[in-house]
């Protein structure tokens, strides 16, 4: 990306990450990015900044039936987004930094967008309405500190002759802590919904959201190795990174960091995390028969596959037509982890870690 400095602000262009606030919705690594033109304007502490997107393609829309790209063909300008428009505000002075974002963004598909004339037959026109954003406040006198961030995600996609779908999900953290001496004690609570799911069925209009770009590995990393970044909360949480995060969970962490020497960091935390919704269904163990195959010659010349069968034990989840009754229990376990940070060299940082995870009753089923 190129950025320039004007006499009016600064001027943004190209595919840049995108941090903001502390992390629970954007962080800037391995989730999302923004694109465009930014134009940022300085006045002392105070930050206004707009953004838009003159020319982006629609992304594709697994809820309307779309897994792929709706228009096949990228330079057709009915595939352009209608609407891509961003706004922050950020102040920042003294003890406080505080800060606002809010992007909009509106998109149309319609049977234009399909290659044949059978595609576009039974193509179902949709329009996209996709909202998300963010407040945070951070505060910190040297001793005590506090951060806190409430961020939102809407989204409607109205199909024609079908009933619209609906996302609205709200998340919000706050952390607490002091620093005394060479010790630093830190304390998070978070909370990000998760699916509701009545009566075996998820309704139209859901709070929780698997959007990979909306990753919050960065935020409980320093609390969780095992529950969030390497198994992404039980429920399939990566980002773009390939990195695990936690995902429809209320969490409760505390962390201890001790500086032994100005090199060396050494640090203990506790984690307790419990499932917001009752949004997932029972599983059940199987034994089957899993095929190998492998490609082979005959004694006539002949290439020929070779198929041996081996038992195993695969976990299928619960649903279709007889959709299982929902895990009732919420309860993800607890989680300790203690390590050091240890700078040897300039530029040179030895990080050791070892954690525990002991899986809450909800892994039961």
């Amino acid at each position: 990306w190129l950025t320039a400095q004007t006499p009016w602000g600064i001027v943004a262009l190209g595919k840049r990450p995108m941090a903001f606030g502390t992390g629970l919705q954007y962080n800037g690594d391995g989730n999302v990015t923004t694109e465009g033109v930014a134009l940022i304007s300085n006045y002392g502490p105070l930050r206004l900044s707009y953004a838009f997107r003159p020319y982006w393609q629609q992304p594709q829309n697994p809820r309307a039936g779309q897994d792929e790209f709706p228009y096949y063909n990228i330079y057709d300008r009915n595939g352009i987004r209608r609407l891509a428009n961003r706004f922050f505000v950020t102040y920042r002075q003294g003890l406080i930094d505080f800060g606002v974002i809010y992007a909009w963004l509106k998109w149309h598909a319609g049977p234009e967008s399909q290659a044949s004339q059978e595609a576009r037959e039974t193509f179902v026109p949709y329009d996209d309405d996709f909202r998300h954003g963010s407040a945070y406040v951070k505060y910190s006198n040297g001793t005590f500190f506090c951060n806190s961030e409430l961020a939102f995600l809407e989204r409607i996609t109205k199909r024609q002759g079908a009933n619209p779908l609906y996302f609205e999900s709200w998340r919000y953290m706050t952390e607490l802590g002091a620093c005394v001496g060479p010790a630093k004690l830190s304390l998070l609570y978070t909370f990000m919904p998760g699916p509701d799911r009545r009566s075996g069925i998820r309704i139209d209009k859901q709070p929780f959201h698997q959007m990979a770009p909306f990753g919050t590995h960065d935020l409980h990393r320093p609390y969780s190795y095992l529950l969030g970044y390497g198994y992404g909360a039980g429920v399939d949480a990566y980002d773009l990174n390939g990195n695990g995060y936690i995902n429809d969970a209320s969490v409760l962490a505390a962390r201890l960091d001790y500086a032994v020497a100005a090199t060396l960091n050494v640090f203990a935390s506790f984690l307790s995390a419990q499932r917001t919704s009752h949004g997932y269904g029972w599983g059940f163990m199987r034994p089957i028969q899993e095929a190998s195959v492998s490609r082979i010659v005959n004694a006539a010349g002949a290439v020929e596959d070779d198929i041996s069968w081996t038992p195993a034990i695969r976990f299928r989840p619960i649903g279709g037509a007889n959709p299982a009754p929902s895990i009732p229990d919420q309860d993800l376990g607890w989680e300790i982890q203690a390590g050091f940070d240890w700078a040897l060299l300039d530029q040179y940082l030895l990080h050791a870690l070892i954690a525990y995870w002991q899986p809450g009753k909800w892994f039961n089923y």
